[in-house]
């Protein structure tokens, strides 16, 4: 907001606040990974500052995570969904302070691999695969698109969670490895 009078005055400017209720009208897509790319609509978002943010929070509200900012606008914001245990989780767009209605999301389960140990050996060896969001119900480890043999399967919620796998029979190589969680929860 800036006004002026004639000539002989000075400029003057002061802050104007919009307090317009941002409000969500659809997150696509409605479910997927973590760091895949999440579009939310609506109106009254506002221009991103560091007093906007989107966050995620759990069904019962007693966890959330803000999510990685892509673009925004007054009427849409890109987002990366969080890396966080898969479930049902509520989106919220907050703007200076004013915060819009929550709208669903359902984030899907990826695990993610923070180190392996040891990080060579032979076909045959036992490794050790250090991972989050990983799960209870055993899921399945490649070494590239050859499965491995799961010798233990351990979730830990206040701890390091791990798998200790197999490696299968391969050519000498490098090899990406893969854990696949299981969707039941």
């Amino acid at each position: 907001l800036a006004f002026s009078a004639d000539a002989n005055y000075d400029l003057y400017s002061a802050k104007f606040t919009n307090n317009q209720i941002p409000h969500i009208d659809n997150v696509s897509p409605a479910t997927g990974y973590p760091e895949d790319t999440v579009t939310i609509t609506g109106s009254h978002f506002g221009l991103q500052t560091h007093d906007c943010m989107v966050y995620f929070s759990n069904s019962s509200g007693s966890g959330f995570t803000y999510a990685e900012i892509l673009t925004w606008t007054d009427t849409a914001i890109t987002c990366k969904a969080p890396w966080w245990e898969g479930g049902n989780y509520n989106v919220t767009v907050v703007n200076y302070n004013n915060t819009s209605n929550s709208v669903g999301f359902n984030l899907l389960s990826r695990p993610k691999i923070y180190q392996i140990s040891p990080t060579n050996g032979n076909s045959g060896d036992a490794i050790t695969i250090y991972c989050l969001f990983m799960g209870n119900i055993p899921g399945t480890v490649y070494f590239g698109n050859t499965q491995a043999e799961i010798l233990s399967w351990n979730n830990s919620v206040n701890g390091p969670s791990n798998i200790a796998a197999r490696v299968p029979q391969l050519d000498p190589g490098t090899y990406d490895i893969i854990v696949e969680v299981t969707a039941a929860r």
